[in-house]
């Protein structure tokens, strides 16, 4: 997960490179001067009729969408692989290049296949002018949950039982603890630390919040603190406070928190 941040109205320019195990899609297709026959089938490039699809995994390759960036007259720098342009070949780069005409935190991830339920996302903030006031932007709140079950199998099983699972944890940041007498993964670890901000007294934060979750609902609040409520999804808005929000999946909330209770520890 990498986070990009801009500053608005100005041309973004995006390099990603795609990296994966070579396969098939870096097979030169053969000279379009061969012709097939009922007697010659040596001509279909990577395609055979010896692949088994229910086996064999298919080729990869991926793409990527700035979630709620409008991408005007540029279709082809936003996704979706097949219709609005081609996946991006294991081993092989592209460059998106908008220009940033909408100020706000948001989000890029992978439109192909499940990638970006295992990690392929980050966060991004275009900067402009907020309705509210604050001392220092403390920066993107990511909000998801984890599978320590690939979800490319999680969702094989979907197809074949008709039934998801429930996933195994809930991260800030990329970070939570996790008892691994619990979990089934034999990579998991322990001994990792719930994530943790460090507020001044007297000074506020401007905290950009962000659902990047699978499938998961979030009710984000802090313990003895309310929060102003200043934008949401690239929509700056009238400051109102209240105690929580909710964040359905790719939503994005922009609040201050006034760092005004006694000095202690609060939850998240």
């Amino acid at each position: 997960m990498a986070f990009l941040s801009l500053s608005s109205l100005v041309v973004a320019t995006f390099s990603f490179v795609a990296t994966a195990a070579p396969n098939d899609f870096q097979k030169p297709l053969l000279p379009h001067r061969c012709n097939n026959t009922p007697k010659a089938r040596g001509c279909w490039g990577r395609h055979s009729i010896d692949t088994n699809y229910y086996t064999d995994p298919p080729d990869t390759g991926t793409s990527v969408h700035w979630n709620g960036i409008r991408i005007l007259n540029n279709v082809q720098n936003d996704v979706v692989p097949g219709v609005s342009q081609c996946a991006v070949a294991p081993g092989g780069t592209f460059s998106y290049r908008f220009k940033a005409t909408q100020y706000g935190t948001g989000w890029y991830h992978s439109h192909y296949s499940l990638q970006y339920t295992e990690g392929l996302l980050g966060p991004i903030v275009i900067h402009g002018p907020a309705t509210a006031n604050y001392d220092e932007d403390f920066g993107p709140l990511v909000l998801q949950d984890w599978s320590h079950k690939p979800m490319f199998t999680a969702w094989s099983e979907l197809q074949e039982w008709g039934m998801t699972h429930s996933l195994d944890n809930l991260l800030i940041n990329g970070a939570n603890k996790l008892d691994c007498s619990t979990s089934n993964d034999p990579n998991c670890r322990g001994g990792t630390e719930k994530f943790k901000m460090v507020f001044q007294q007297g000074r506020s934060y401007l905290i950009r919040l962000i659902n990047v979750a699978v499938d998961s609902q979030f009710r984000f609040s802090i313990d003895g603190h309310s929060l102003r409520v200043i934008a949401n999804d690239f929509v700056p808005i009238v400051p109102y406070d209240t105690d929580s929000v909710i964040l359905n999946s790719g939503q994005r909330y922009d609040v201050v928190v006034e760092a005004n209770s006694d000095p202690k520890d609060y939850w998240i």
